[in-house]
């Protein structure tokens, strides 16, 4: 009996310790599963694609990811990824309080996050906090190069530090090479293209972009835009009347509509357009604009545009487009004075617009104000001055006879804006500043790309000033490409009279007089050698 008691309890432990056994190894085999599930969801959330954020919210909500310890934090950071990134898709991630993720959860994410909430919070962070911020994401960066995050939201924060545009493409080209279907970054590049002005060399990428957005809406206007500025108002109009159709209460479209039909010459119809937009959404700021602006241009209105604008300021006080639109037609209205002082109380609203800084520039280099005109450049930014900022900064240098500033201003148009019309303008200073050398290889760098008979001329001009071996050639090649070319003339005019050749040498500064009738030195240097003639 007692050994039956005996054998009864050693199986009775012997069953415990397996039950307990096969316990132990369910608990481990869950874990192990909720530890794979929640890494596949962390990894997934980091990559932060569309298609990824919605991998993750099926992972997040099943019964093994629901239980991981860093789950409410990730599925956190998931929902304000979506939320702020992709606002236009249905949110499918589980429901989550928001929680800081922290770096032993995330790595990546917890120098992700700070950039995030930083940009979505509508306030402009300092240089210390965007170069704070940039660190942490070159940093996330170096851990994944598949995630979308660091890219993307450098791009932002470095348009935000200077406005680096090129920079800033890259980062934001760089997100979309990661994942195909990233489309916040095709909004950015297309705003980049446009604003460089390339829109017409890189249409094809545009339409590319615009056909990325997920909504029929968001399709339309990036068409729309890209067709307008790559030069194509009648593919723009159509995608206006699309939009209008997939959207008919977006004021959007009725806008670009307009722009396009503005584009397309008939200015009549746009005006009618705009009427119409602003009856029903009379506080549309770019339709006002675009209206004066159309009043003044095309319809010669300029006291009805000035009326518009003055009832826009009205309205939006703190908007300086009104103001800046206002001093422009003022300067095209010959009221100098007037359009400056508008100008000018532009930057007490935005210091530092570049558009008024270059209306102001325009405007001093059109009064030949050299100086004023080269402290108007002086605050623009490198990275934002335009091809035509750099032709008035080389004409107020030149003026001033500052040719090595002038050489600088033209090196940097020729790579704005690369072309032998800058060239033409580089190889003048270089001559002025007696490098006549490298302003001959300029010249006939220039001459096989130059088409427009004026501007072949003009290099024809400069080829004879440099260390050329037949000036008189040269001069002729000029005046055969454009037979008004003042400046040949006289100089002929001179060569001839060199050589005592008096009659031909006033033939023609008889020819260059009668261009320039109030050029009172030709004037006179014509009679001198009218006299040399005679007295021959």
């Amino acid at each position: 009996m007692k050994k039956t008691l005996a054998l009864a309890l050693l199986a009775a432990l012997v069953l415990t310790g397996c039950a307990t056994s096969t316990t132990n190894a369910a608990r481990a085999a869950q874990e192990q599963r909720t530890a794979a599930a929640f890494a596949q969801a962390l990894r997934l959330v980091e990559i932060g694609s569309p298609s990824a954020l919605q991998k993750a919210a099926g992972i997040l909500a099943t019964d093994e990811a629901r239980t991981a310890r860093g789950t409410p934090a990730v599925a956190s950071a998931a929902r304000a990824l979506y939320g702020w990134l992709y606002p236009e898709l249905t949110d499918p991630l589980p429901d989550a309080q928001p929680q800081a993720i922290d770096a032993l959860v995330s790595p990546l994410l917890s120098r992700v996050m700070p950039a995030l909430a930083s940009l979505s919070d509508g306030s402009l962070p300092d240089q210390q906090t965007i170069a704070r911020l940039l660190q942490d994401l070159s940093d996330a960066d170096s851990l994944s190069r598949d995630s979308v995050l660091p890219p993307y939201l450098s791009g932002l924060l470095v348009l935000r530090r200077d406005g680096s545009a090129a920079e800033a493409r890259a980062d934001f080209e760089e997100a979309l090479r990661r994942a195909a279907d990233f489309y916040p970054a095709a909004p950015r590049i297309a705003g980049i293209i446009i604003e460089s002005g390339t829109a017409a060399a890189e249409r094809e990428t545009l339409l590319r972009l615009a056909a990325m957005l997920p909504t029929a809406p968001q399709r339309y206007a990036a068409l729309a835009r890209a067709e307008l500025a790559a030069g194509q108002p009648g593919p723009a109009a159509d995608a206006a009347a699309q939009g209008l159709l997939a959207a008919p209460q977006d004021p959007q479209f009725a806008l670009l509509r307009a722009q396009a039909l503005a584009a397309q010459g008939d200015w009549y119809q746009a005006l009618r357009v705009l009427d119409s937009l602003l009856k029903l959404k009379p506080d549309e700021p770019e339709a006002l604009l675009l209206k004066a602006r159309l009043l003044s241009e095309k319809a010669g209105d300029s006291a009805m545009a000035l009326r518009t604008l003055a009832d826009a300021e009205a309205r939006f006080p703190a908007d300086p487009a009104f103001v800046e639109l206002q001093g422009s037609i003022l300067l095209s209205a010959d009221k100098a004075q007037e359009g400056v002082t508008a100008l000018k109380q532009v930057l007490t609203m935005a210091p530092g617009r570049v558009t008024t800084l270059s209306l102001l520039l325009g405007q001093a280099v059109a009064a030949g104000r050299w100086d004023e005109a080269l402290s108007w450049i002086a605050q623009i930014p490198d990275t934002a001055r335009s091809a035509h900022d750099l032709r008035g900064a080389w004409q107020a240098a030149t003026g001033k006879s500052d040719h090595t500033q002038a050489l600088l201003f033209a090196k940097a148009l020729a790579v704005r804006q690369p072309g032998p019309d800058a060239m033409a303008l580089e190889a003048r200073s270089l001559l002025a500043t007696d490098q006549k050398g490298q302003a001959l290889a300029m010249i006939d760098a220039a001459l096989p790309a130059a088409t427009d008979n004026a501007l072949r001329s003009t290099l024809f001009l400069l080829r004879s000033r440099s260390d050329s071996d037949d000036p008189l050639r040269d001069l002729r090649s000029a005046l055969r490409e454009n037979p008004d070319n003042g400046e040949a003339l006289t100089e002929i005019a001179e060569l001839f009279a060199s050589q005592r050749d008096f009659r031909k040498a006033m033939e023609y500064a008889h020819r260059a007089a009668v261009l320039a009738p109030d050029d009172q030195a030709l004037v006179k240097r014509l009679h001198e050698l009218e006299a040399a003639a005679a007295g021959q």
